[in-house]
């Protein structure tokens, strides 16, 4: 990608101020924390399930506070703006077609299809370059057929393509693997992220994300 354009992303979404972030995040978090279905859908023939069921989620607005640390949330980046959370392991089931290219080990994955079934991931495919993980996940140990996360980004200036997809506003991340760092029950594993750009996204059937614009109350 170009160099000049990510330096420009990165500088204004880095300056996008942390209670901004906070704010929308915690208002996010509220909604994860009192819901137990997630449906997410979009154009590309996504259409895909889970439960967030007694999971707590995790703010992250670039910022560790007192609440963070008792939470055991340590992490922080700059830029910064996503809310994550850790399904049931077991519950995951459809198809998630991703839309947003995706860089890794030197290569930038830009289509990429995981069908869940019974909570596994029982089929991949995609591009040459989502063969290639593909084969390094064959190989790989773990729950990594397994769901790990789901992150909703609410940075505003944040902007897909480059290496902060998941916390542009109203993207959404699914991951595979480990997930004990957001309370999971998976341990070191294998795992893959990657994002959707213009997905549909309901709680218990509420409208959070719709073709990629987050609402929020």
């Amino acid at each position: 990608f170009s160099l000049p354009r990510w330096q420009k992303m990165m500088t204004a979404a880095s300056g996008v101020p942390a209670t901004k972030l906070s704010a929308d995040g915690r208002r996010l978090a509220s909604l994860l924390l009192t819901s137990e279905h997630v449906h997410i859908t979009d154009g590309g023939g996504t259409d895909f399930e889970f439960s967030i069921r007694g999971r707590r989620p995790q703010v992250f607005d670039g910022v560790v506070d007192d609440e963070d640390i008792a939470a055991g949330a340590l992490d922080a980046a700059v830029p910064a703006g996503n809310v994550a959370i850790a399904p049931l392991e077991d519950s995951a089931n459809g198809i998630i077609a991703f839309d947003v290219p995706q860089a890794w080990s030197g290569r930038s994955i830009k289509k990429l299809r995981w069908e869940f079934s019974g909570g596994r991931l029982t089929s991949w495919s995609g591009d040459k370059n989502a063969e290639v993980l593909h084969q390094a996940w064959e190989k790989g140990a773990g729950a990594k057929d397994r769901i790990g996360s789901l992150s909703i980004g609410v940075n505003p200036r944040a902007e897909l393509g480059f290496l902060q997809n998941p916390i542009v506003r109203g993207a959404v991340s699914i991951s595979t693997g480990g997930n004990e760092d957001l309370g999971g029950a998976n341990g070191f594993a294998f795992g893959h992220q990657q994002t959707l750009g213009s997905a549909n996204l309901t709680l218990d059937g509420k409208p959070i994300v719709k073709a990629g614009k987050l609402l929020l109350p």
